[in-house]
């Protein structure tokens, strides 16, 4: 009988050197980063549309207190006013400013609420207005 013999190649059994490896994480290292800053990316955009929503909401809330003071009350002035942040994990306070003025060759007013915030000290804010006559 007769053994047949195989001959193994030195370079077959050789396997991954040690750079290859590392240049293999290097570039697993790369697409993870880019996939975790476009993650910080997307809560940073979450984060400032849901501040934006919380202070329209606010807004509203206050302009419709306005509307249903008597026309006679609306014309003292308003003091700003600090309201904490709704949101979850946020410590964010909303600034309420309230003024109203009287329209040009008219009896009617003018009502306006400005909310202000601050995040990542920027700052931004949301007016609501609306006219309320006698």
């Amino acid at each position: 009988m007769m053994i047949a013999r195989q001959t193994i190649s030195n370079s077959s059994n050789r396997g991954f050197t040690l750079l290859e490896v590392m240049v293999a994480m290097v570039i697993t290292l790369v697409g993870l980063l880019g996939l975790l800053q476009s993650v910080n990316i997307a809560t940073e955009h979450n984060m400032k549309n849901q501040l934006r929503e919380e202070a329209l909401q606010v807004g509203e809330d206050y302009l419709y207190d306005l509307q249903a003071r008597p026309f006679a009350r609306l014309s003292t002035p308003f003091s700003p006013r600090i309201v904490p942040s709704r949101l979850l994990g946020t410590r964010k306070d909303l600034v309420v400013n309230r003024t109203n003025s009287v329209l040009p060759n008219s009896t009617a007013r003018e009502l306006v609420v400005k909310v202000s915030w601050l995040y990542k000290n920027v700052s931004s804010h949301h007016e609501v207005r609306t006219v309320k006559s006698e």
